[in-house]
């Protein structure tokens, strides 16, 4: 089962080999990734992604997201970890907004339906686009 969850990079202390981590800029301390973890492609950033394709669109970048996603999905890969800081948070909870309406989360407790509706005060043009990227290739999962 997919599971997206959020953390502070303040309170990221040790890297799991399970999860995934996504972040808007690099980390300040990468220091919880091993050599092998950096290399077996368990982390990615939009700023790291920018960097190596400057030209590319917040479109393009969408599009990265969900595919990346989904070929972790594809390897075994079902937690997915969104570090984010405090200049980033906005834009983190933007970008997971839009993962839970495209891959189709429903919430299972109270607690998670009050998560969601936050989620949903954050929902701005990175829900947007990974929406438009989802509706283009079909790529909501139910």
């Amino acid at each position: 089962m997919l599971q997206l969850s959020t953390i502070h990079e303040n309170n990221l202390t040790k890297f799991h080999r399970n999860h995934f981590i996504l972040s808007v800029k690099d980390l300040k301390d990468a220091s919880i990734f091993k050599g092998e973890d950096i290399q077996n492609d368990n982390h990615f950033t939009i700023q790291s992604f920018k960097r190596l394709f400057p030209n590319a669109t917040k479109d393009t970048t969408a599009a990265i997201i969900t595919m990346t996603i989904k070929i972790k999905l594809g390897q075994g890969t079902e937690n997915f970890l969104f570090a984010f800081n405090d200049q980033t948070k906005n834009e983190t909870l933007d970008i997971v907004n839009g993962l839970v309406w495209v891959f189709d989360f429903k919430s299972g407790n109270a607690e998670q339906e009050g998560f969601f509706r936050y989620l949903e005060t954050h929902a701005g043009e990175w829900t947007q686009l990974l929406l438009a990227d989802a509706r283009m290739h079909q790529v909501v999962l139910h």
